[in-house]
């Protein structure tokens, strides 16, 4: 049976995030993900035909979506860009409708926490420009804040001890280090990610995240250890 938020109790959220190689979208009502498409093609195919997709499967309308919910970076610029022209876009066709924008570091810590096969303690990394990392350092069943990034150089990434899995990017300025594992998007964990409480913070409109250099306190190898 479908569901339609117009005649069930309940919200029902858009889900987006084109940050890295895989495009995710995603319909979930409450707790429950009703519909997603993960795609590794252009970030302007994945995010409208998967759109398209999830809602046709539903039975739903673009009017039948509560809220919108979606990932601001840090990421592929690329496909960042892709997604802010279309939220501002949607925006304009629906002037009331809520944003919620949450970072990809904090947003695929709680995601990777989820697999039963993920270590208890991990670093997570994902590649700013040449020469820059944002990095978390993530213990299940910890609290994940949206601002919990801190920057690191090509040479202090080789430092950092235990499993790192690194976020898959289009196209990277330096290769990661061999031994680091990468993320596949797994929407499994995702609504108790969107029930986090300082995940996702609401904005009138979308923006591209902080273009300009990293503003995160640097991280030094005796602080996350």
């Amino acid at each position: 049976m479908k569901v339609k938020s117009q005649d069930t109790e309940g919200v029902t959220s858009l889900w987006l995030d084109t940050s890295a190689r895989e495009t995710s979208v995603a319909l979930i009502h409450d707790d429950q993900i009703l519909t997603h498409i993960i795609s590794e093609t252009n970030a302007l195919d994945s995010l409208f035909n998967g759109l398209k997709t999830c809602l046709r499967s539903e039975g739903l309308a673009f009017e039948d979506v509560d809220d919108i919910h979606y990932c601001e970076g840090p990421g592929s610029s690329l496909g960042l860009r892709i997604s802010a022209m279309a939220l501002k876009t949607w925006k304009t066709l629906r002037p009331k409708i809520p944003l919620y924008a949450c970072r990809s570091l904090p947003l695929h810590a709680i995601l990777l926490a989820e697999d039963v096969e993920t270590p208890d303690s991990f670093s997570l990394v994902g590649q700013w420009k040449k020469g820059n990392w944002f990095h978390l350092k993530h213990k299940k069943n910890s609290v994940v804040t949206a601002g919990e990034m801190n920057t690191l150089t090509d040479e202090e990434v080789l430092e950092l001890k235990g499993p790192v899995y690194h976020i898959k990017q289009r196209k990277f300025s330096t290769h990661p280090p061999t031994h680091f594992l990468p993320v596949s998007t797994n929407l499994n964990g995702l609504p108790k990610a969107l029930a986090t409480p300082g995940l996702f913070r609401e904005v009138d409109q979308p923006e591209l995240f902080n273009l300009g250099k990293p503003t995160f306190k640097k991280w030094t190898p005796g602080r996350h250890r």
